[in-house]
């Protein structure tokens, strides 16, 4: 996956041809960088397509959205607390003066409204059956009940299976939301390694255009020293300009081949897998995006209503509303009313009893409250307390946003001034090189003057650099506070 250093350093090599025949001849004044657009003549990636990339294709994001689809088929297992239950039991016994066969079906339908339940059965009971136990005894045909039963204070407002059911709906939600915050994260991760590679790609031909340079100065002296008009001491004292100047490119593909591997992980292709960017394209010179801030309160305002982060906020808010209630339920007595009738059917046994045939209908009441409610007590506690801690991380989450965009204001005033100081600096350094190369070659000054023009100049080309992948990154940490970075059609231009 690594870039051969030999056909990178070519590549960049055949970059400054043009480039720094390029920021001087030997013998004309200095010329500026020729840089490219950034695109021509073949394919390197901008930033909107690494972004565009990363939130479609990254792993990252894809397990996310697998995520969404686990929380979608957990909220469908959450309503199985309602499902029909169905329910059968037998009891045979073949030995003994009991002698006896039991049998038992029946259905439970839990409701969703107030916590209700319905209840039906059928049984019968045959057999020797003592009279103690006189209520397993039936007619022909089994007796058939069926019973509502209704909580009337505990489990009435809320349950755990409505409740399980509504923090299911909160879960996917969140999951979404997760899916959001996962896109946003990649994107700004790939806007990241973009910035990168293309800091590296600026330095890596600065750092080839001035060896180039040093090389042909080398040739130039050799040149004079063989007509006699220079001394050997300084092609000697050349060689070691140009000697660090090869270790500077050294150091400079590697950063490239690095950043290259870096933004293979983000720009993918269509099949998802890495892709390395393109090397085969001059790479645009140093520049402030085509964008500006926003104004700081309607920044503030975006991110409150766009970012993931923020919206999470709300959708736990909404599952401590569910823990809050069930706290409050868990307070409350159980008093449940249940209402039921019975009817044997059939024919009755020799010894029928006469209490059989007729219907039955039954009302029960049962009431059942723990003494210290200690769990209840403390559960509501708990929930109050994550409540606050809610409320201050709502409250960090703002102030960092608006620190953001408050230091994003000044930092682009500050930069864009700054840009426009570094560009006249180049400038005035290139003039200065010009004049002393032209010393140089009037043999009033030396390799080490040269070299020390030559390395302001490139200091402030760095600075140059530096300066623009600041602003990029500025603008970067900016739309993705916002929440917009993974839409790169909301923000570039």
């Amino acid at each position: 996956m690594f870039i051969h250093a030999r056909a990178a350093g070519f590549t960049c090599l055949r970059f400054v041809g043009t480039l720094l025949a390029c920021l001087l001849s030997t013998s004309g004044s200095a010329q500026p960088l020729q840089w490219g657009s950034g695109n021509e003549g073949g394919s390197a990636p901008t930033l909107h397509q690494v972004v565009q990339s990363a939130v479609v294709h990254h792993p990252a994001v894809r397990r996310a959205t697998v995520g969404v689809d686990a929380a979608a088929a957990s909220r469908g297992a959450a309503d199985g607390a309602f499902d029909l239950q169905l329910r059968a039991d037998s009891t045979w016994v073949p030995l003994g003066y009991y002698d006896q066969l039991r049998l038992e079906v029946g259905a439970t339908q839990p409701l969703r409204v107030a916590g209700a339940s319905l209840d039906v059965e059928w049984r019968r009971g045959t057999g020797n059956i003592p009279s103690y136990y006189g209520e397993y005894r039936t007619l022909e045909w089994g007796e058939f009940s069926a019973g509502l039963k209704l909580p009337l204070l505990q489990d009435r407002r809320i349950d755990r299976a409505r409740a399980a059911i509504r923090d299911a709906d909160i879960r996917v939600a969140a999951a979404m939301l997760n899916e959001q915050l996962e896109r946003l994260t990649q994107a700004r991760a790939a806007a990241s390694a973009w910035i990168r590679w293309t800091d590296a790609r600026q330095k890596l031909v600065l750092a080839n255009a001035l060896l180039s340079l040093a090389e042909e100065r080398q040739r130039f002296i050799e040149s004079r020293v063989a007509s006699g008009m220079t001394a050997p001491i300084d092609a000697t004292d050349n060689l070691g300009v140009v000697a660090q100047r090869r270790a500077a490119v050294a150091s400079a593909l590697q950063s490239a081949q690095q950043a290259s591997v870096s933004l293979s992980l983000f720009y993918r292709d269509t099949n998802g897998l890495p892709m390395l960017p393109d090397w085969d394209v001059l790479p645009a010179p140093p520049s402030l995006p085509d964008w500006a801030p926003a104004d700081t309160d309607l920044a503030v305002s975006l991110a409150l209503s766009e970012r993931p982060d923020w919206l999470l906020l709300d959708n736990a808010a909404l599952h401590l509303e569910i823990q809050r209630l069930l706290a409050v339920n868990s307070r409350l007595p159980t008093l449940d009313a249940g209402v039921g009738v019975s009817q044997d059917v059939g024919m009755g046994p020799a010894d029928f009893d006469e209490s059989l045939g007729p219907m039955t209908a039954t009302v029960q009441l049962n009431f059942q409250m723990p003494a210290q409610q200690r769990t209840a007590r403390f559960e509501a506690q708990r929930v109050a307390l994550e409540a606050d801690r809610l409320v201050l991380q709502r409250q960090q989450l703002q102030e960092s946003f608006t620190a953001v965009f408050q230091e994003g204001t000044v930092g682009w005033s500050q930069l864009s001034e700054r840009f426009g100081f570094v560009g006249e600096s180049v400038d005035v350094a290139r003039q200065l090189v010009d004049a002393e190369r032209q010393r140089f070659e009037a043999g009033i000054s030396t390799v080490f003057q040269l070299n020390l023009r030559e390395a302001q100049l490139a200091a402030a080309i760095d600075a140059q650099i530096a300066a623009a992948t600041e602003a990029w990154n500025l603008m970067v940490n900016w739309e993705h506070t916002t929440g917009r970075l993974d839409r790169p059609d909301l923000w570039t231009r």
